[in-house]
C-alpha cells in the first residue's frame, strides 16, 4: 500500500473501529480495557496523521518516511534526425517522407531558433505558420513554413507533427499562423496539432484567404 493511498487511510479506520467495539464488548475486563483504550488513542493518531499526509504529503512514499531519498529518473532527450546537419538560427528547406502529400506550393522551410543546438536536452514548441512568409529566428520557438494550396487539407497535414517529432527535438505544444487575413490576423495558441487543423476548412484556399 502506498503512504498516501486512500486503501491505508480505510484500514486504519477499520482497525479503530474494530478496536472500539472490541474495548466496549469486554470492558469489564480491566487488562482489555486498559489495552483497548491505548490501542485506539494510537490508531486515532494514526489515522489523524493518514489523513494529514495525504493532504500535505509531508512523505510521499516509505522511503521518504525512512529517510531515503528519492531518485528521479528522468529520461534523455532524443536528438533529431537533422540535428547534426543543421544550424541554428537558419531557415532551411525541409522534405521529409511524405511531405509531396501535403499539397504545398514550395519546400516547406523550418526556421531554427538561435538556441536549438546550444539546448541539447530541451525540447521546443512549435509554430505553423501558414502565410508562406519566413518570420525571424526566435529563441525557445522552432517555426514551420508552410505554404498552402487548394489541394492542402487537414488530413493531408496529418503526417506533419510525426514528421517533426522523427527530424526535430519539438514538444507535442503547437500553435498556428493563419493571417493575415480579414479580421483578428495573428497567433493562434493551440492545445495540440489535431486542435489546430480541425480549424481549418477543408480544402485551404490561398494564404490570403486563411482564417485568422
Amino acid at each position: 500500500m502506498r503512504l498516501t493511498g486512500l486503501p491505508l487511510i480505510l484500514l486504519a479506520g477499520a482497525l479503530t473501529i474494530a478496536t472500539v467495539v472490541a474495548t466496549v464488548r469486554w470492558w469489564r475486563r480491566l487488562p482489555i480495557r486498559i489495552a483497548g483504550l491505548l490501542v485506539m488513542e494510537v490508531l486515532l493518531v494514526l489515522e489523524a496523521g493518514l489523513i494529514a499526509n495525504r493532504m500535505a504529503r509531508f512523505y510521499p512514499s516509505w522511503q521518504a518516511l525512512g529517510g531515503t531519498p528519492e531518485v528521479a529518473v528522468v529520461a534523455a532527450t532524443t536528438a533529431g534526425r537533422l540535428d547534426a546537419s543543421i544550424a541554428a538560427g537558419e531557415a532551411i528547406p525541409w522534405t521529409p517522407p511524405g511531405s509531396g502529400s501535403w499539397g504545398l506550393a514550395t519546400t516547406p522551410l523550418v526556421v531554427v531558433p538561435p538556441d536549438y543546438l546550444t539546448c541539447p536536452d530541451r525540447r521546443f514548441p512549435v509554430v505553423i505558420v501558414l502565410t508562406g512568409v519566413t518570420p525571424r529566428p526566435a529563441e525557445g520557438v522552432l517555426s514551420v513554413v508552410l505554404a498552402p494550396t487548394a489541394r492542402t487539407n487537414a488530413a493531408s497535414l496529418a503526417t506533419v507533427p510525426a514528421a517533426l517529432s522523427a527530424d526535430f527535438r519539438v514538444t507535442d505544444t503547437y500553435a498556428v499562423v493563419a493571417g493575415p487575413g480579414p479580421a483578428q490576423p495573428g497567433l493562434h495558441a493551440l492545445r495540440s496539432f489535431d486542435e489546430a487543423v480541425r480549424e481549418l476548412p477543408p480544402p485551404l484556399t490561398a494564404p490570403h484567404r486563411l482564417p485568422s
